[in-house]
């Protein structure tokens, strides 16, 4: 295509009037050389071409995050990532998708439990009556990846509340969302804002790959290479967990039992944490050449920074959501 034409037949770039010579694009200023006037299925072709455009590289990146993990932030940080969406970009589109997904979701990502331990089905059989009596039997319980509920007290644990044998700061950590519980208006906002907030803590993984890889490789990459790791990190994860989303909302929309454990997350903990531990380990290797052994402890040391860091962002959480909901 060519801009409008010179005295001399020279092409000149009709964005910045500079020679464009006879590619398709100004080498100046990168303005796409085509005629001035041009019919309307000129414009609905190129409309087209750039949504085109746009939805295969968004679909080669999500293909390249999943099986080529680190493939996107190398390709980023060697400035050879043409066909791709940069980590950054394609964060920020995941998040949105993140967002929308478990704000329709039949299954929430996390929900929590407030209650004794014999209803939550813990082993209590070695306390004493006088332990019971001050509430040493009570116990929180968050589960990832389960059916919506409509309530966070227990009712055997809110009666004794209640009925007064048990005083809403029996334990003052946790007091905040004792009496959020017992206002059933503002434990329904409780319950409907807390899976969603609860599903951002996955983005926190960035953190300690950024710092673990900074500490490593500090002499061997620059900072903003770390970065990008992190971000596609931070991508990776929340696809991982949308995937098991999807699973457990199809199982409970099927009608089959979720699998629900008072222990620990069976989901999560057997499903998810597996699979992410090994994107890490392959993206190591891949970005920075690690041997598998140094690939694996890394992996593993990020997430369990991961885990103590959403452990305090959970506690966290809570109590401000507690405080803001009352």
């Amino acid at each position: 295509m060519r801009g409008a034409s010179a005295p001399d037949g020279v092409s000149l770039c009709p964005n910045c009037g500079a020679e464009a010579g006879t590619g398709r694009f100004c080498a100046e200023c990168g303005q796409v050389l085509r005629p001035v006037r041009r019919g309307l299925a000129s414009y609905a072709r190129e409309a087209f071409e750039n949504v085109l455009s746009a939805d295969t590289k968004t679909l080669r990146s999500l293909f390249s995050i999943v099986m080529r993990p680190g493939a996107l932030a190398e390709g980023a940080a060697s400035d050879r990532g043409a066909c791709t969406i940069n980590p950054v970009k394609l964060f920020f589109a995941v998040i949105v998708a993140y967002t929308l997904f478990f704000a329709v979701s039949p299954v929430k990502y996390a929900q929590m439990w407030v209650g004794t331990g014999d209803e939550l089905g813990w082993d209590m059989s070695a306390l004493t009556e006088e332990d019971v009596a001050a509430g040493y039997d009570a116990a929180v319980f968050v589960q990832f990846f389960v059916e919506p509920r409509d309530h966070v007290l227990e009712p055997a644990l809110g009666e004794r509340i209640r009925s007064g044998a048990l005083a809403p700061d029996f334990w003052p950590a946790i007091a905040p969302l004792v009496r959020v519980s017992l206002d059933p208006a503002a434990e329904a906002r409780f319950i409907d804002q807390f899976p969603l907030l609860m599903a951002y803590s996955a983005l926190l993984i960035g953190l300690p790959v950024t710092v673990l890889n900074l500490i490593i490789h500090r002499r061997k990459r620059y900072v903003v290479d770390h970065a990008l790791v992190a971000f596609e990190a931070a991508t990776a994860l929340p696809l991982i967990i949308m995937a098991a989303g999807l699973v457990m909302s199809l199982l409970y929309l099927a009608g089959l039992p979720i699998p629900r454990d008072p222990s620990f997350n069976p989901v999560f903990v057997l499903g998810v944490l597996p699979v992410f531990a090994l994107w890490l380990a392959f993206a190591d290797r891949r970005f920075y050449g690690s041997h598998w052994l140094v690939a694996v402890i890394k992996s593993a040391l990020c997430l369990g920074a991961w885990y103590a860091i959403m452990q305090f962002f959970s506690i966290y959480l809570i109590a401000g959501l507690a405080w803001a909901v009352s």
